[in-house]
């Protein structure tokens, strides 16, 4: 009996340190962390998603509006900058017209008679009375603007193959007479600004200058430029040129070449015993 409750105490307290055990172990375990759930934030995936995509969106079409725009004024540029081109070559035949006008009509103090009676020959051409059956007579034209019209049309086709060739067939088809300027006019001292010199040649290749002899009057010669030449700083300030055309070289700056002419008006110079003189300046539009 007595040994029956010594082995039961001692398997209580076997028991009991065991439990003692497994508390003390359990108590000196650390405690897991608790897994929290993601925050959402203030605002939603899906409409986080289409805020990004909206700014990529925006941020092409701010890169295609720049881009835009400094295209718009780059033209816009080009465009004031040949405004400008084309206002001073307007200023520029403004001026040269009326340094023709003044040439052309000295003298504009005639009398009242004079004046009136202008204005009548106008009237009469301009506003022939009409007739039954008849129509009214054509303006009279200029006798030098069939040869005009050709020598433009000549040179509007430089640019084609043999165009050599087509200018010594010109030259002698029309009969032209080639001149080329020795030197430019130059300051005379007491005498005056001595007018440029001109002197024939044979060869088309050596002529700056075509003249073609005006019908019905003996010595006066109808004068164009050669179409196929490169109109450049020297042959307008020692070739003639300048004395010969009122033009738009100036307009093209130091170092400008031009390579086409088209003739508005010839000029008119006359030849008295060998000598080349020029009676009227002519006016000429280049074009590079």
């Amino acid at each position: 009996m007595v040994e029956g409750r010594v082995f039961l105490n001692r398997v209580m307290t076997a028991v009991f340190f065991a439990v003692l055990c497994l508390a003390s172990r359990a108590a000196m375990a650390a405690p897991e962390a608790p897994v929290l759930p993601e925050p959402e934030g203030i605002l939603p995936p899906v409409f986080r998603d289409v805020l990004v995509i909206l700014c990529i969106v925006l941020g092409v079409l701010l890169l295609v509006a720049v881009a835009y725009l400094w295209t718009v004024q780059h033209q816009a540029k080009e465009h004031v900058e040949q405004l400008q081109r084309l206002t001073g070559d307007v200023k520029a035949v403004t001026m040269e017209l009326r340094t023709l006008q003044s040439i052309l009509m000295p003298e504009q103090g005639g009398t009242d008679a004079q004046e009136k009676k202008e204005e009548e020959e106008q009237k009469s051409v301009l506003s022939f009375p009409k007739e039954e059956g008849k129509a009214p007579p054509p303006v009279k034209r200029s006798v030098w603007q069939p040869f005009l019209e050709d020598f433009n049309s000549l040179a509007r086709s430089m640019d084609i193959p043999k165009a050599d060739i087509a200018c010594e067939n010109f030259v002698e088809l029309h009969q032209l007479i080639l001149l080329r300027c020795l030197f430019p006019s130059s300051p005379g001292g007491n005498r005056g600004e001595m007018p440029p010199k001109f002197t024939q040649e044979k060869n088309v290749a050596d002529g700056i200058y075509w003249a073609w002899p005006l019908p019905e009057e003996e010595g006066r010669f109808a004068v164009v430029p050669r179409p196929n030449i490169s109109y450049d700083e020297k042959l307008y300030r020692e070739g003639g040129l300048k004395e010969t055309f009122a033009s738009n070289f100036e307009n093209g700056g130091p170092g400008a070449v031009y390579r086409h002419v088209e003739v508005k008006l010839p000029a008119i110079f006359v030849n008295k015993n060998g000598s080349w003189q020029i009676e009227q300046p002519g006016l000429i539009r280049l074009e590079p």
